[in-house]
């Protein structure tokens, strides 16, 4: 694998591994947080780590924009269109 594809893996990973920590507490403040974690907050992923919409919407917007490449916005937007769709 190319270095570029390596970098665009460890983002997407990146994004959906701070979406599922963020997931059980995205909602609830930080003194709560550390009331129910510890000082140090969430320090490992859940069983089932899951994740959320949002990654799916951010993956979508990735594969959108590799199909459409280098084209117009109305070519970009309708690749994304296309992709939210098929989620």
């Amino acid at each position: 694998m190319t270095e570029n594809l390596n970098r665009a893996k460890g983002t997407v990973y990146g994004l959906a591994i701070g979406d599922a920590l963020g997931r059980v507490n995205g909602f609830i403040s930080l003194h709560h947080i550390k009331s129910s974690y510890g000082q140090d907050g969430i320090t490992d992923l859940t069983e089932p780590t899951l994740f959320t919409d949002d990654t799916q919407m951010s993956i979508a917007i990735a594969e959108a924009l590799i199909r459409a490449g280098e084209k117009d916005l109305e070519a970009i937007m309708q690749a994304v269109k296309d992709e939210f769709v098929k989620k």
